[in-house]
């Protein structure tokens, strides 16, 4: 039930932060509007920034701008670009009322993610797959979902600081070392978790979430060991 509810929620914050004709005809905040350009002047691509213009103030009705019913920015999907090359600036950090942000399938996505973002309080959706990013990540506790699959990522599992609220965590195809820290155990709300192709080492701590998987979120790592996987040496 609690698995339910949670997908539930995540599905009705997504429906509530994508665009709607009806913002077409509201102007965002300034500030967002200004956040939104900053964003746009950090990449370039061929026509996936083609409505964010100075000249329109309607902010709400560009191409992967999602506002909520006060008409602030509550969802950015910046996704599917080939041509799309850049980091993700600082200036995502300044929409202050986001709760959704996704960049995906954009290879020439480079960088780390900005520091900036814990600063987005109301964040709870982070869906960074298939691009080429580096890196660490800053602390984002209110999360609760959060895939960062098919990247170049290099960090200790230990050394992030990944909150307790995650109902969902895909790290996959990754460069993560370390071992699994024993704090998995503490997210009881964790209900899909993918740590496989990376560098992981040391045993699976055991608990009432890290048994919830079976051995497909931990194969393919340097050495991980016990339970699902084959018993430690």
């Amino acid at each position: 039930m609690a698995f339910l509810l949670n997908h539930l929620l995540l599905l009705l914050l997504l429906l509530l932060a994508s665009p709607t004709l009806d913002a077409v005809v509201f102007k965002c905040s300034a500030a967002d509007r200004r956040a939104l350009l900053a964003i746009k002047s950090a990449f370039t691509s061929t026509n996936y920034f083609a409505s964010w213009t100075e000249s329109d103030p309607y902010c709400c009705h560009w191409k992967g701008v999602g506002c909520n019913p006060l008409f602030s920015v509550s969802g950015l999907f910046v996704i599917n670009d080939s041509s799309l090359v850049g980091e993700i600036p600082a200036a995502v950090g300044d929409l202050a009322n986001v709760f959704i942000i996704e960049f995906y399938n954009l290879p020439g996505l480079t960088g780390s993610i900005p520091s900036s973002l814990a600063n987005l309080r109301r964040l709870v959706l982070l869906n960074l797959h298939h691009n080429s990013l580096s890196g660490s990540i800053p602390a984002m506790p209110s999360l609760r979902y959060l895939n960062l699959s098919f990247n170049r990522f290099e960090f200790v599992l230990g050394s992030v600081d990944l909150g307790m609220n995650l109902t969902v965590l895909d790290m996959s195809h990754n460069r993560i070392t370390g071992s699994i820290p024993a704090q998995v155990n503490q997210m009881l709300g964790l209900m899909k978790l993918d740590l496989s192709h990376n560098r992981l080492c040391g045993q699976i701590p055991t608990g009432p979430v890290t048994s919830r998987f079976g051995s497909e979120a931990y194969s393919d790592n340097g050495c991980l060991c016990g339970a699902p996987l084959p018993a430690c040496l």
